[in-house]
């Protein structure tokens, strides 16, 4: 589970090998960083942890994502779900904002020898952590990036705020502490051209309310080959359709499902609203060229 027993408990490596039998789908962030259970950690530098799929990842404890990763071996279930249903051998998976590399490591089992996983991520700390990570699981298959994702290349100041290096953005976070660094920025069009990545099965964007910029910056690849589903995460307290995001991805002729939080029964359900922290906040976005049951789901997992 952990290769540093140091840095953890008997009583904590003892819950982790519980928590990882439950088949939860929802909730392991939430129950991972109760106090109690984060208490039962120290957090000397970044130790390695194996994830549910057997992979090595590299994470700080005393993180959000580092202590999910411990506890359960995965931090979000239900999009291990959509990648585990989606990706087949020989796919290409991109991740935007591969953090650790949590799901880079999933896709890269999936898709196997012959498919291939574009990573991609700025964040200084995370860099040295995905690196050491590609390293020691001897992953031939990934293409890491270490940059930022835009609508223009350049340079911008990206926010890390203490204690949860996963919500890192290009925003200000008001009322946050965070560190700040100047990080490169590319478009994702360059990147994909770059790598030869112009046609991909599933994209998984997690940028902290700079969805739109992304996609701005992939639009005019995207009309041509465009993905045949999109993972996003959207916060606002409107319908997907009234923002800038939703509206480019509309245009490129997809539309959305929310993946609601069940803590045992995943699904997908068609809505351009509900989208709340209390629902949820993931958005699976299909190519009208798609249908959900093609991409692998079965009837009951789906509601239109």
């Amino acid at each position: 589970m952990t290769s540093s027993p140091r840095a953890t408990t008997r009583l904590s490596e003892l819950l982790a090998r519980l928590f990882r039998l439950v088949p939860l789908y929802a909730g392991c962030g939430k129950i991972a960083t109760k106090p109690q259970l984060q208490a039962l950690l120290s957090s000397p530098g970044p130790v390695w942890v194996k994830c549910r799929w057997g992979s090595w990842v590299q994470c700080y404890l005393d993180d959000y994502v580092g202590q999910s990763v411990y506890y359960f071996g995965d931090l979000d279930p239900k999009l291990s779900w959509i990648l585990q249903t989606v990706l087949r051998p020989g796919d290409q998976f991109i991740d935007v904002g591969a953090n650790i590399g949590l799901l880079t490591f999933l896709g890269s089992q999936l898709v196997g020898e012959t498919g291939r996983v574009l990573a991609i991520d700025p964040q200084p700390k995370v860099v040295v952590c995905l690196e050491n990570a590609l390293e020691r699981n001897q992953t031939s298959n990934v293409v890491f990036e270490k940059c930022g994702v835009g609508e223009q290349s350049g340079e911008l100041t990206l926010h890390v705020p203490s204690g949860n290096l996963g919500s890192a953005s290009f925003t200000a976070l008001p009322g946050e502490k965070t560190e700040t660094f100047r990080v490169p920025v590319r478009t994702l069009k360059e990147i994909l051209k770059q790598h030869q990545f112009e046609s991909c099965r599933l994209v998984k964007l997690d940028v902290e309310d700079w969805e739109a910029e992304v996609v701005g910056g992939a639009e005019e690849v995207w009309r041509k080959t465009p993905p045949p589903a999109i993972i996003f995460e959207f916060r606002e307290a409107t319908n997907i359709s009234d923002s800038e995001v939703g509206q480019r991805l509309a245009r490129l002729g997809y539309r959305f499902y929310r993946i609601p939080r069940n803590l045992f029964r995943p699904q997908l359900v068609l809505s351009d609203s509900g989208f709340s922290h209390t629902v949820t906040h993931d958005v699976f976005a299909v190519h009208e060229s798609f249908s959900c049951q093609e991409l692998g789901f079965s009837a009951n997992q789906v509601i239109e």
